[in-house]
């Protein structure tokens, strides 16, 4: 059981419902009384979590069921989806996070009669979604897997504990109240009671659901109570009229520091003026480019939304002024053959991302090129994205180059930048800007210089 409360990761924050997470499901485990052994692990590397597999590897002793829980930041690369253990290193996923890949090495050689994975992390359905028509199958004999979200999807994280944990345990302890529960009925349960909840939870299998997870649930019943109390009896704690104002409170307060739409679009523009001013002060550049600006009051035009999203969501989100998806969309095969094209080969997909603006802003798009004077030159372009919250603004940029592809035109390819990301100080919005602008225009200039020096070599040839 594995909680990543502090990875201690530059990309990932703290969550510190993660700890309480480990700690309700060891609970659960225990009053379930099938496992000799239960062993919590809280903020340790994915050295030292595999490193434990390996020990009930090399023990000797035959596994009849393994459960393995983990509750944590979840990232996808490429299609990879990665544990985000402690000391996690978006640069190095494969040595400072686990991938399903390396855990299924150590799975696969422990064994185990059953296998029974709970995952609660953002894009943890990913790996289902890759599997769920691979021609040679899972690689373990009887596996369950149960993720708390779809592929490329979020975990709402929660306070004390994530919606999905506790969901799953609620779902444990009310599928039945007497007689055998297994996972099937768990499974039923749980997609009850996160039909009308912000939860998705993804179910995969190689076998069957019918495995136990505990014999009698009569020996639920002192966790169950903590779900579910007799009809006409109050909690012992019931709230009182100081709780309640103290709650009110706390809204009140976080009221205050809501922005407004007038902040947040009085920020955007001085992000913009800013971004202006910057590029035309370099007097170097008017030398060789002349500026020119497009902008756009949505996200439509924004390019490599792949790695816009998978950014986008690492942050803590209060509101839904900006909508996000990434869905795969099955291609049509052909009438004739399609029957024998599904049973030989795998399905084939298309992306599609949506990066979309709810709030009513303007100009929260923006696209500025330095088109060239001279067309040996390459054009340069800096793209800028304002995305607004209730509580905060982050501004996103990156930076291209187009080179001639005829006379006259560039090529159209944008995809060869990361985007980057900083916060916007709502006492100087001009600040966020600087970073990217003298970056931006220290390239140009750069690059500028070195045409010079290389043509120079070139014409005396």
């Amino acid at each position: 059981m594995v909680g990543i409360s502090e990875p201690q990761s530059q990309d990932f924050g703290i969550l510190p419902a993660c700890a309480e997470d480990v700690k309700a499901v060891e609970r659960l485990l225990k009053a379930g009384g099938r496992y000799s052994q239960i062993t919590p692990l809280f903020n340790k590397s994915a050295n030292d979590i595999l490193d434990h597999l390996k020990v009930l590897r090399d023990s000797g002793d035959e596994t009849e069921e393994l459960f393995l829980y983990f509750s944590g930041h979840g990232d996808i690369i490429g299609e990879t989806f990665y544990w985000v253990t402690s000391g996690y290193e978006t640069g190095s996923p494969e040595s400072t996070g686990i991938s399903e890949e390396s855990l299924f090495q150590v799975l696969k050689s422990i064994n185990a009669d059953n296998t029974i994975i709970v995952q609660d992390a953002c894009y943890s359905g990913q790996s289902l979604y890759k599997s769920q028509h691979a021609r040679r199958g899972l690689p373990l004999t009887n596996l369950i897997r149960i993720s708390s979200s779809p592929a490329f999807a979020t975990t709402d994280a929660g306070a004390e504990m994530s919606p999905f944990t506790d969901h799953f345990i609620e779902a444990a302890c009310l599928a039945k109240t007497e007689g055998p529960v297994d996972y099937l009925d768990i499974s039923r349960k749980l997609k009850d009671l996160v039909s009308a909840a912000r939860v998705d939870p993804h179910f995969g299998m190689q076998g069957d659901l019918d495995v136990l997870f505990c014999e009698d649930a009569a020996i639920l019943g002192p966790i169950r109570d903590l779900y579910l109390l007799p009809d006409g009896e109050e909690s012992e704690e019931p709230e009182t009229e100081e709780a309640f104002k103290e709650d009110s409170v706390v809204l009140a307060e976080a009221v205050e520091k809501m922005l407004s739409l007038e902040m947040l679009q009085a920020a955007t523009d001085a992000c913009r003026d800013a971004v202006r001013k910057c590029i035309t002060a370099d007097t170097r550049l008017g030398e060789s480019f002349d500026l020119r600006e497009v902008t756009e009051d949505d996200y439509h035009k924004a390019t490599n939304k792949e790695q816009l999203i998978e950014l986008y969501r690492r942050f803590e989100r209060w509101d839904d002024f900006i909508s996000v998806e990434h869905r795969r969309v099955q291609k049509r095969r052909s009438l004739i053959g399609s029957i024998m094209a599904d049973w030989m080969y795998e399905p084939e997909y298309d992306d599609v991302y949506h990066f979309d603006l709810n709030a009513s802003l303007e100009r929260v798009y923006q696209r500025y090129y330095l088109e060239p004077k001279y067309p040996i030159l390459r054009r340069r372009v800096l793209e800028v994205l304002i995305a607004p919250g209730v509580f905060d603004m982050r501004l996103f940029w990156r930076m291209n180059q187009q080179g001639l592809s005829d006379e006259g035109h560039f090529t159209d390819s944008l995809r060869e930048e990361d985007w980057s990301v900083v916060e916007v100080d709502f006492d100087a919005p001009q600040a966020a800007v600087l970073q990217p602008c003298q970056q931006f225009c220290e390239t140009a200039s750069v690059a500028v210089s070195r045409t010079v020096q290389n043509l120079r070599g070139k014409l005396s040839d």
